[in-house]
């Protein structure tokens, strides 16, 4: 989650999942990507932020997603719900490629400018957490969280994340991933400071 409206560069096979500008008043920028593993990514990525811009990002790796004989399907989004108070409520939907049924892994993510913000989510496992990771300006930098939820189901309602209040706003991404049991997940998180004003 960038804490800005700006564009994010990428390394080369990151598909889009969602991407949202203009989250809240100080117009932070929500991006999920995802990249179907061929064992040449190594063991960092590198992205590419205008000057001024933070950034903070959490990375899961999943291990066991569903395949068809045209390639994986990535992940689906329901797209992005915000407000400016506390304890947001994800946006709930049904996924649609191909829809139906299915032994889902489900991501609920939430960001949201702010420093000293809390946030939890009782329903969800794996929950992780990373900030710009700089002090003293509230509408520049932004805190991010996320968890996920298995399940065999067509449609997902996550329960609302218990939150203080953001400076200015906080944005909710609903994801899907399409797993054949059984899952694992490999969590790992981290921040990034550019020092000079999260992605998902």
């Amino acid at each position: 989650m960038p804490a800005s409206a700006i564009g994010v560069s990428w390394p080369a096979g990151w598909d889009v999942v969602q991407t949202a500008g203009s989250v809240d008043a100080a117009n932070d920028t929500t991006e999920i990507r995802a990249k179907i593993a061929d064992g040449t990514e190594g063991a960092t990525i590198s992205l590419t932020i205008p000057g001024g811009a933070k950034l903070a990002g959490i990375v899961w790796k999943i291990t066991g997603a569903d395949s068809v004989s045209t390639g994986a399907r990535s992940p689906e989004s329901g797209g992005l719900t915000s407000r400016t108070t506390a304890n947001i409520d994800p946006i709930s939907f049904t996924p649609v490629d191909p829809g139906g049924t299915e032994d889902y892994l489900w991501f609920s993510c939430i960001g949201m400018d702010s420093e000293t913000a809390t946030a939890t989510n009782g329903t969800l496992s794996n929950v992780s957490a990373a900030n710009t990771g700089t002090a003293g300006a509230v509408a520049t930098n932004c805190m991010i969280w996320g968890g996920s939820l298995a399940s065999t189901a067509s449609s997902i309602d996550f329960s609302a994340w218990t939150s203080t209040a953001p400076n200015a706003g906080v944005g909710a991404v609903s994801v899907a991933v399409y797993p054949t049991p059984p899952v694992t997940l490999v969590l790992s998180q981290g921040f990034v400071d550019f020092n000079d004003p999260g992605v998902l």
